[in-house]
């Protein structure tokens, strides 16, 4: 859904492009000769000036089969540095604690925080939310998580991040270049990717999340992500939470006019005319 909201705005811009999607049920005959440095597509030449990548980790497709699509595609645009390639540099592998320490040094807020599998420790922090380190899960209560969670005398099985409960609005920004756009995502759960009925609703960016967000995402190397914050419900402050360097963003341009894939496009395009 992601890539066909960017291929709709690139043909309303008439804008050439070359499409490669692999599916379930689809893909195309991709040949590199490295010996000629010649990429080839369904028999056809190409050489892009610019190029969009996504992988997109909830596909169905076999994840060794799309991570082979995804490496072969990255690896011919890292090899040429003359393409355009958003995040070229970001060190991919900088996880959701460094992300926090660093987003508090650039200027902003980031809520209570203690990684731990200590259960005594934790049974006395239950009014908090707990969230896998590593990501792949969704955020739960604390409770609920630790009803659950195997232990071995006095410590879990895993560490995991808890953090203060926070409440609405919760809010998306999603930069692009120089570009950001903001979102207010309306849920009735806890992780609103659990309700069915969530929404999300465009809004104008807060020039202060917008300054801070600007320097942790430039620190990053990032000129494509989109960030989420949500409100402490002591100081109405907006707390930074994460980063992700390769968001969904179908449902936000649903809502907007194709804002993000405008964003995207406008990037690519000013590049590519700079070279």
């Amino acid at each position: 859904m992601n890539i066909h909201s960017l291929l709709q705005e690139l043909e309303r811009q008439r804008m050439p492009h070359a499409r490669l999607l692999v599916g379930n049920d689809t893909h195309p005959v991709l040949t590199w000769d490295l010996a000629g440095d010649i990429l080839t597509i369904d028999g056809e030449v190409v050489a892009p000036r610019a190029v969009f990548l996504r992988h997109d980790v909830f596909s169905t497709t076999s994840a060794a089969r799309a991570y082979a699509w995804y490496t072969t595609v990255q690896s011919w645009a890292m090899a040429h540095r003359e393409v355009r390639l958003l995040n070229r540099d970001h060190a991919a592998h900088l996880l959701k604690p460094q992300q926090l320490l660093l987003a508090r040094e650039c200027g902003l807020h980031i809520p209570s925080t203690v990684i731990t599998n200590d259960a005594a420790a934790l049974e006395a922090m239950k009014d908090r939310i707990a969230k896998p380190v590593a990501g792949g899960e969704y955020t739960q209560p604390l409770a609920a998580a630790l009803a659950t969670a195997p232990r071995r005398d006095n410590a879990l099985a895993a560490p995991a991040i808890v953090q203060e409960t926070l409440v609405p609005p919760e809010l998306r920004v999603y930069r692009a270049g120089d570009r950001f756009v903001s979102f207010h995502v309306v849920a009735g759960t806890l992780d609103y990717r659990t309700d069915a009925n969530a929404r999300v609703e465009p809004v104008a960016n807060d020039r202060r999340l917008i300054a801070g967000l600007r320097r942790l995402t430039d620190a990053l190397h990032l000129d494509f992500a989109a960030a989420d914050f949500k409100q402490c419900p002591k100081t109405k402050r907006m707390l930074f939470l994460e980063v992700n360097s390769g968001p969904m963003f179908a449902a936000f341009d649903a809502v907007s006019g194709r804002a993000v894939s405008r964003a995207i496009v406008r990037e690519l395009a000013v590049s590519r005319a700079a070279d």
